[in-house]
């Protein structure tokens, strides 16, 4: 900075009157202390296998040794287990106010849950027998 006065010109620092430089390589160079963390926490889950992250807490150290097979036997028979517990959940119709309690709209309703019922029952078989199918081809090969 540059001053001039009765006896000429002075040169003089003065500490944050110039521009400010930000670090290019910084992606936010006023992060806070939380932010920071955040980050960070952020960048190791992204590193870390999804297969390893557990929300239970007594399971940190532990990892599951199983074989692959005994791995997939286990979630086919949850599959199967979430399959019939669908197909045994039936949907009670919601009453409906304002003269929609006719008898007609009544079994349109309780025929257009079963159909939907049937078809998510259809759709969870499918997905079902598509991964089996597809765990047998690479078994194959």
């Amino acid at each position: 900075m540059g001053i001039v006065h009765d006896n000429g010109y002075a040169s003089i620092l003065v500490p944050g009157a110039g521009q400010a430089n930000f670090d290019a390589f910084e992606a936010n160079p006023f992060e806070s202390l939380t932010q920071r963390k955040e980050k960070l926490v952020h960048g190791l889950m992204e590193k870390l296998d999804p297969a390893t992250i557990s929300v239970k807490i007594d399971t940190i150290g532990h990892i599951d040794d199983a074989a692959p097979e005994v791995i997939a036997k286990e979630l086919r028979e949850e599959q199967d287990r979430q399959i019939e517990e669908d197909r045994k959940k039936e949907k009670k119709i919601a009453k409906k106010m304002r003269g929609r309690s006719g008898i007609s709209n009544k079994m349109t309703a309780s025929t257009r849950q079963q159909h939907e019922a049937i078809r998510a029952n259809n759709k969870l078989a499918y997905l079902k027998e598509n991964e089996r199918s597809k765990a047998e081809s690479t078994q194959i090969n």
